[in-house]
Formats: structure tokens, C-alpha cells, sequence
């Protein structure tokens, strides 16, 4: 978890009260286990263990999660911060979600808005979103379970050349970052089953 100085700080940036409830909601609707709980855990400090399920439909009225992604704009309003947690909540979840979550696109036309948002963020949105990546990266690429999805590494290494012009990483860190992320990019392709 992480410290309080960090999580006022992440709360300024993201709504960590959302993003706990939509992964609460998901973990419930699956079923988890306790493996896949403790991966959640493990990869998602600013998730709240507090959380329960049942709150989720009580405080947002939504039956699926593809229901929140195609209806929570309408409902509350969409926040940049809002906007955050449902994208993190649909990543740290991306290994757990079923399709039955969904129906139709609602998932890929969320993740489009959110790509369109960013296309028109401004430079000091982008820099702190370079900021939070920097302070994350090297906790992200010393996981022992780290896997990178295809494209994943490109959008690294693009993230750690932007980190590195705007001077938040001095170059040679940005080295060593580019130099794990082809390492771990490498091994994942020399073991990908689905060739």
C-alpha cells in the first residue's frame, strides 16, 4: 500500500474510491479465488480492501461493468479522475473480465474515448501522466511476473524517450528502463504460446 503522502497525491489525480469499487465488483462478479485476489493485491497499491461488492450497485445503480462504461458519463458526469479509474480499474481487472461483462463494443468504445481524451490532454496533463509513469516504472519492471501484452513494449519505450526529452528521467536511467523493457519483450516473445 501505499503511503498517505501518496495516496493524497493519487486521489488529487485519479478517484481511487471508484477504481476499488469497479475492481470489488469485478473480483465478486468472477468469483475470484484467492490467487487471482492476491494478484489484484499485488499489482494495485491504491486499491481500498475495504471495498464490498454490494456497494457497488447500490451507490452507481449499474447491473455489468460494460453497463457503467457505456452509462457513467450520463449518470455522474466524467472527470478526468473518473475517467483514470475506470481505464486503471479495466487494466488491473484485463486479466479477469469475461466477455459476459460486456455486451456488444462497450469495452473497446470506452478505451477509444479514452485515447481520444488523451490525443487532446494538455502538455502539463501529459507531463504529470509522464510523472506518475516515471515514479511507477521501475516498481512495474521489477515485478518477477511482469508480462508485456504486443504493443505494450513499444508504448514503454515511447513513454521512457518522452520521460527522458522532458527531463523527468536523466538518460541514462531511461537506458537501463529501455534495456529491461526489450529484455522482458524478448522473453515474453521466445514464450508465447499462441504463435
Amino acid at each position: 500500500m501505499a503511503s498517505t503522502m501518496e495516496m493524497k497525491a493519487f486521489e488529487e489525480q485519479i478517484n481511487l474510491s471508484l477504481l476499488s469499487d469497479i475492481i470489488a465488483f469485478v473480483v465478486d462478479t468472477i468469483k475470484a479465488d484467492y490467487t487471482q485476489k492476491e494478484n489484484l493485491r499485488r499489482r494495485c497499491i491504491l486499491l481500498n480492501y475495504d471495498v464490498k461488492s454490494e456497494d457497488f450497485q447500490k451507490k452507481y445503480g449499474f447491473l455489468y461493468l460494460g453497463e457503467l462504461l457505456e452509462r457513467y458519463e450520463e449518470r455522474f458526469g466524467m472527470s478526468v479522475q473518473d475517467r483514470r479509474a475506470i481505464a486503471l480499474a479495466l487494466g488491473y481487472t484485463r486479466d479477469v473480465t469475461t466477455k459476459e461483462m460486456f455486451v456488444g463494443n462497450q469495452r473497446n468504445a470506452f478505451l477509444q474515448e479514452v485515447r481520444r481524451h488523451a490525443d487532446h490532454s494538455t502538455d502539463e496533463e501529459r507531463s504529470l501522466t509522464y510523472q506518475v509513469v516515471y515514479e511507477k516504472l521501475p516498481q512495474l519492471l521489477a515485478e518477477k511476473q511482469f508480462i508485456l501484452e504486443r504493443g505494450e513494449a513499444d508504448h514503454l519505450l515511447y513513454i521512457c524517450a518522452e520521460l527522458a526529452s522532458k527531463k523527468i528521467m536523466r538518460f541514462t536511467e531511461a537506458q537501463a528502463h529501455i534495456s529491461k523493457i526489450k529484455e522482458v519483450a524478448a522473453y515474453d516473445a521466445g514464450n508465447d504460446t499462441s504463435k
